[in-house]
């Protein structure tokens, strides 16, 4: 699934560089909805000018890979469906938007692991590869490996918060009750 959002602004390369990708030999192999916007329509997917918030949703749980502009709202569609996405920020000097803050935002994501950042058609044709050649490659890892691996760590910080010996900082109370009260 292709999302290039809302705006009003065209964003033709995101919709040119997976239209070409689709005429690969891995790219024959996928089944592509793009929701086009206001963009020029693909030529090898299916397509629809815009969605309703449910339509993505459906589209997003159907998907095996994920490439959108990289505004919050596609991550966070994305990453509650279980997919980590593939975003090509969309570049003010290009026509697709007002400013260029989707390059500081996706490139903070994917420092951060959150999303995959293909900034050119080459880099995003390796993603899209990948993807076909294993289907979970942008899965994200089931929610209980995550929240072990949360405990874990909490664990870790929590022992060497005792080893370091914090006995000279204050100790606060257990329960609001045993809070001092200011008179006023």
């Amino acid at each position: 699934f292709v999302s290039v959002g809302t705006d009003h602004h065209p964003f033709d390369r995101l919709i040119r560089w997976v239209d070409e990708w689709l005429l690969t030999d891995l790219g024959r192999r996928a089944a592509c909805l793009m929701q086009s916007g206001a963009s020029a329509h693909p030529r090898h997917a299916g397509w629809m000018p815009y969605l309703s918030q449910q339509g993505i949703q459906a589209a997003v749980g159907r998907a095996t890979i994920l490439v959108g502009h990289a505004g919050p709202g596609t991550i966070i569609a994305c990453r509650s469906r279980g997919l980590v996405p593939i975003v090509v920020p969309r570049r003010k000097a290009l026509g697709e938007a007002v400013d260029d803050h989707q390059l500081g935002f996706a490139a903070r994501m994917a420092q951060e692991g959150e999303v995959a950042l293909a900034e050119s058609p080459t880099a995003l044709a390796t993603l899209l590869d990948r993807g076909i050649e294993d289907p979970s490659a942008f899965r994200l890892p089931r929610r209980s490996e995550r929240i072990e691996e949360s405990v874990h760590r909490f664990a870790s910080l929590v022992e060497e918060l005792v080893r370091k010996g914090r006995a000279s900082e204050p100790v606060m109370p257990r329960h609001s009750a045993d809070l001092p009260r200011s008179e006023g």
